[in-house]
């Protein structure tokens, strides 16, 4: 498969690049980092799922129970951080 064959994936790619630039080491990264990145990326709206997040349309299907499980959470809007800011400790 080819990058345009899956735009949705890539996408998702750039949002991660933009907390995780090139060339960021991922050694010291724990779970909860990973699930603290995901969850603000999952957490943006997308226009071509008609105005939901990735998280909701997850949570609709699953269930927040499942997303809590997956160590998942729902970031407000005005509260999500694109960028390398999200894990500095």
């Amino acid at each position: 498969m080819r990058p345009s064959d899956k735009p949705h994936v890539e996408k998702n790619h750039t949002l991660f690049r933009d907390i995780c630039p090139k060339g960021t080491s991922f050694d010291n990264f724990t779970q909860d980092d990973v699930n603290l990145i995901f969850s603000h990326v999952n957490s943006i709206v997308r226009n071509s799922l008609g105005g939901k997040s990735p998280y909701d349309l997850f949570s609709f299907t699953y269930g927040e129970k499942t997303a809590s499980l997956l160590g998942i959470e729902k970031i407000p809007s005005r509260e999500v951080i694109q960028s390398p800011l999200l894990l500095k400790k």
